[in-house]
């Protein structure tokens, strides 16, 4: 078991990180796969600095710093964000990221803000997908490492397993000699204690965290030179506009400062005055005059700055500092304001859905939002849940969309001609009772099995597979499992396309052939054939998809039928026979938006409302899909 106490405890007299020794800021972010504890140990440290009791906190989830509604109703981070607090007169700026895969471009959107990491591991699991990529950018960037084995206390934690396995992915992601001495410090954020070594816990205390960060993570880098900042971030202000983020790289600002922001490519693109200067203090926000090199700081004033930009004192030569790398997306959906027989119902106009996408295009540096003409749009993701984030959100904003089938993105590498792909990282966690399916499931896909570890009555997996080969793959291991499957993925990198996979055949569906409102007798007549997404009463509409086929019906194609027809008796719209006798529809399949938009195939659209979604054909009448399967042949 590694323990900072056995480390070295001063910098080397080699390394140039002397001369910051006696600063006083540190700037860290805290990394971590999803639900590793991450945010639970961020307020902890909040706490701890304030000297609130951090005691055991069995059952309290405060997540103060996940103030965005999706993030508290979801659990997860969604967006980077930064706050700062004192620990002995030192400050320390924290930048707390999101731990999902489908926006590790928040990630690498921050590293220019700090100086090290917190990498965060369960002590039961160990380094997952999302780990393993954050860590190689961090390591990339020649950020200093310290790792932190959080949930010690879980009855199944293997802290010496997990250790082997940090290591382990260190050696593999070729760090350097440095970062291969990163400390390790051993904690259980739920209970709020932090140690050096298991055997020598400080009940209540942060200190060691506190500590090894003050004396592993150096102080900000700083140049010679007047005022220069690159904007990491932006925030919707109705005061100010908007708000610009970024760490201080020279100079020093204070407000009434004249400024100007120059674009990646050089050109100057907005002048004006520091009209306030932000920093933190805890989770507010507080007014300061002036910021010098190494503070993160949020100016207002700026109008038409973008994240990306150099903001600079005006009377200097312009100057481009350059951004961190941020990973391409991998995945590509059409969008346009939904068009449906429903549409319209409580919807914002097509104009202010444009503004809207222009603005999300400005201020989301790791989506990608291409205006194909007219009111339809192209957006490049990470995956279907930042999809499905965005979709949420302009729904809750009154929105209402349609949404392509998801495409895998492809590129042709310049040097060798060849057509790449992406492949993914995936770790899945299922019961034992599932595991022979699940694994069927992966290698009817091609997927490569790295790794595989039993522990209490389950079985996770680890594999390579091909991003085509994923598109459905958690709906159909989620549904295979019961709902008790646990599935991580990341991207890993390009590779050659792979001409001799084919993505399997979607499943066949069953379509609405008349508008009105389903009844029992329509639902239970198609359902011995079918899995049902529709319940009796609901209003469908012609080529609405409202089920799929069973597997062993003896179909070949998409099943039309009228789930609308009444039984001899019964009245228009009623939902049971007129002569009594009790209704033996089964429960229907709803979706989540991120599970319909997995589940989407070839001319599937997804209609999004403030109030509920459906699935559709892209040809509403049969006539329609006659004609395009003719064009499509031709």
């Amino acid at each position: 078991m590694r323990s900072a106490r056995h480390l070295p405890r001063t910098v080397c007299p080699r390394s140039p990180l002397r001369r910051w020794c006696h600063s006083k800021i540190r700037n860290f972010a805290i990394v971590a796969h999803v639900d590793h504890g991450k945010t639970t140990l961020v307020d902890c440290l909040l706490k701890y600095a304030r000297g609130e009791p951090i005691g055991n906190q069995q059952g309290e989830r405060e997540r103060v710093m996940d103030h965005i509604d999706l993030e508290k109703e979801r659990g997860i981070t969604i967006r980077s964000k930064w706050t700062q607090l004192t620990w002995k007169g030192t400050t320390m700026n924290i930048v707390d990221t999101p731990g999902h895969s489908d926006f590790s471009g928040e990630v690498e959107r921050v590293l220019s803000l700090v100086d090290g990491i917190c990498l965060i591991v369960d002590a039961a699991e160990g380094p997952m997908a999302q780990t393993r990529f954050v860590l190689s950018k961090a390591l990339a960037h020649n950020l200093h490492p310290v790792v932190i084995v959080n949930k010690v206390d879980k009855p199944d934690a293997n802290v010496v397993s997990t250790d082997n396995r940090i290591f382990d992915m260190f050696l593999n992601l070729d760090a350097n000699d440095e970062q291969m001495e990163y400390p390790t410090i051993y904690s259980s954020a739920k209970q709020g204690w932090s140690a050096l070594d298991l055997n020598e816990k400080q009940e209540g205390s942060m200190s060691p965290i506190f500590e090894t960060i003050m004396e592993r993570v150096p102080p900000p880098k700083t140049e010679e030179g007047p005022f220069a900042l690159l904007v990491t971030d932006l925030e919707p202000s109705v005061q100010f506009g908007t708000m610009t983020t970024g760490k201080i790289q020279s100079g020093s600002i204070k407000v009434g400062d004249a400024l100007k922001a120059v674009n990646p490519e050089g050109k100057e693109v907005d002048r004006a005055k520091v009209l306030k200067l932000f920093s933190r203090d805890g989770l507010e926000k507080v007014a300061v005059n002036s910021a010098s090199a190494g503070d993160i700081i949020q100016i207002a004033g700026l109008k038409t700055t973008q994240v990306r930009d150099t903001i600079q004192a005006v009377d200097s030569d312009n100057i481009v500092i350059q951004s961190p790398p941020v990973e391409p997306p991998i995945m590509s959906v059409f969008l346009r304001p939904n068009d449906g027989p429903l549409s319209g119902r409580g919807t914002r106009p097509v104009i202010q859905f444009r503004q809207r996408l222009d603005k999300e295009n400005l201020q989301n540096v790791t989506l990608e939002i291409i205006h194909q003409g007219q009111d339809s749009y192209e957006v490049k993701a990470k995956g279907d849940m930042q999809i499905g984030i965005l979709l949420e959100t302009l729904r809750r904003e009154g929105f209402e969309m349609l949404l392509s089938s998801p495409t895998v993105l492809t590129y042709k590498d310049e040097k060798t001609k060849q057509k790449m792909e992406p492949i993914e990282d995936v770790w899945v966690d299922v019961p034992d009772e599932h595991y022979s399916e699940v694994m069927s499931m992966f290698v009817d896909r091609r997927a490569k099995l790295l790794e595989q570890i039993e522990h209490n009555d389950r079985t996770r997996m680890h594999f390579h597979i091909l991003s085509r080969a994923m598109l459905g793959m958690r709906g159909s291991v989620m549904r295979a499992t019961k709902g008790e499957s646990v599935m991580d993925t990341a991207f890993l990198e390009y590779v050659p396309f792979d001409t001799s996979y084919e993505v399997p055949a979607p499943p066949l569906a069953v379509v609405s052939t008349t508008p009105g409102k389903a009844t029992a007798y329509g639902v239970e007549s198609v359902q011995d054939r079918a899995e049902m997404f529709i319940e009796p009463g609901e209003e469908v509409y012609e080529g609405q998809i409202v089920g799929e086929v069973f597997a062993g019906a003896g179909l070949k194609n998409d099943l039309e039928f009228n789930v609308t027809k009444e039984k001899s008796g019964m009245s228009q719209g009623s939902s049971r026979p007129s002569g009594g006798g009790g209704s033996t529809v089964k429960g229907a399949r709803k979706f989540q938006l991120e599970d319909a938009i997995s589940y989407l195939s070839g001319d599937d659209l997804l209609e999004v409302t403030p109030t509920g979604n459906r699935i559709r054909k892209k040809y509403l009448t049969k006539e329609e899909r006659v004609q395009a399967k003719k064009r499509a042949k031709k």
